[in-house]
């Protein structure tokens, strides 16, 4: 089965017009990136990172050539949306269907991808999430965040490949400066090779027109003020905390309500609100396209993030930036992106997240001033700066010889 899989990435390599080897006098650095996780169904903070982030570095970096290689689907399940950029191709690469989950991961991340990587002639891999493919170019992977509990179940095995993929990595890549230093606590022996690669604002998120968000409000039967969360509802994300804070909350603000954005791949929060008789003050609406997030940003009266870890946590800018005040934890870039200008409490505290969801939903002229400055201060946060770091990173991982 393997050769026939390598077989099919060299077809596909041949088809793309790729040949292995340095070109005669010089030739673009070539990037093998490992991006499966941009062939999802519905676009996650990851994806949207990863696509703005490579087109803003393809745009500055010409002589930086990315080829983002994802595993086939069933056609009628890939979703992969190709990058329109001259020095960015995407190879559909042969996977077997119907493998379980460990099957896969081993032929893609040990057949397929460095199959790939040859035939790209690649100078270097970027891993996209944590697991670094076995081959013999230099990898970078990408570590946007680390909180223990995420790799402690021991039948996932995830904090043995976790540590696998660290020890092979000639460079880790974190979310933001305050994710690096987290990481680096947990993993001292990554000194040197842990960089920070911020995320920026998206290429394209405007105000929603009022018809826009009236229509979301009619549609999910929002009347008065609502907090929003966007993100996967998973226990890292401590949406079963906010739905308590929100308990708290209406003792005194009986009319607010959560809306939770994201797909559900944990169902503790779904019942803790049916426990606390809040099936109707929290609505868990899954993913939604950007239109539809535009205009729940657009009628909300807060974001509200209370992460046990974050890596960067893109809706805190894209909030910011929007003119929605931001209530998040500590332990996201709440601080490091906007200053003072974040209402911030420790995740676990859920009384005092409730006293900031009453305090921010009734508005006034003190949280119109901080969301102003807030705005402000998230403009700066473009991919620009990202772009040529990771760009650097990619050329130092590549020179023989040269610490990352």
């Amino acid at each position: 089965m393997e050769g026939r899989l390598s077989a099919g990435v060299l077809d596909v390599a041949e088809r793309a017009g790729c040949a292995a080897g340095r070109g005669a006098g010089g030739r673009p650095l070539t990037v093998l990136v490992e991006a499966a996780v941009l062939n999802r169904a519905h676009a996650t903070g990851v994806q949207r990172k990863f696509r703005a982030l490579f087109r803003a570095l393809a745009r500055q970096e010409p002589r930086v050539r990315l080829v983002l290689c994802y595993p086939a689907l069933r056609r009628a399940e890939d979703c992969f949306v190709p990058l329109p950029e001259p020095n960015i191709r995407a190879w559909r690469l042969p996977v077997p269907p119907g493998l379980r989950h460990d099957r896969f991961l081993r032929l893609w991340l040990d057949v397929v991808v460095p199959a790939a990587a040859v035939w790209a002639g690649a100078d270097l891999v970027h891993a996209t999430t944590y697991l670094a493919p076995r081959t013999g170019r230099p990898v970078v992977v990408t570590l946007n965040h680390y909180w223990p509990a995420e790799f402690a179940a021991p039948e996932s095995a995830l904090g043995a490949r976790l540590q696998d993929s660290l020890a092979r990595a000639r460079a880790v890549v974190a979310a933001s400066e305050r994710s690096r230093e987290n990481i680096e606590r947990h993993f001292p022996w990554l000194a040197g090779r842990l960089v920070a690669v911020p995320d920026g604002l998206p290429e394209r998120r405007e105000v929603a027109p009022p018809s826009a968000v009236l229509g979301v409000r009619e549609r999910l039967g929002l009347e008065g003020n609502y907090a929003l969360s966007v993100g996967t509802v998973i226990p890292r994300k401590n949406v079963d905390g906010l739905v308590r804070a929100l308990g708290l909350a209406r003792a005194l603000r009986p009319g607010l309500v959560l809306v939770v954005v994201g797909r559900e791949d944990d169902p503790s929060a779904r019942r803790v609100a049916e426990g606390l008789g809040l099936r109707d003050a929290v609505r868990f609406v899954g993913p939604v396209d950007d239109a539809t997030l535009s205009a729940l940003y657009g009628g909300a009266a807060l974001l509200a993030q209370p992460a046990w870890e974050e890596g960067f946590g893109l809706p805190v800018l894209e909030a910011a930036a929007l003119g929605v005040p931001v209530v998040a934890s500590e332990r996201t870039c709440a601080r490091e992106v906007l200053g003072e200008e974040a209402w911030t409490v420790e995740p676990g505290d859920d009384a005092s997240l409730a006293r900031i969801l009453v305090e921010v939903s009734d508005g006034g002229p003190r949280v119109a001033a901080r969301v102003d400055r807030a705005r402000g201060r998230a403009a700066s946060w473009t991919w620009e700066g990202p772009a040529r770091r990771l760009a650097a990173l990619y050329r130092r991982v590549a020179t023989p010889g040269v610490a990352a």
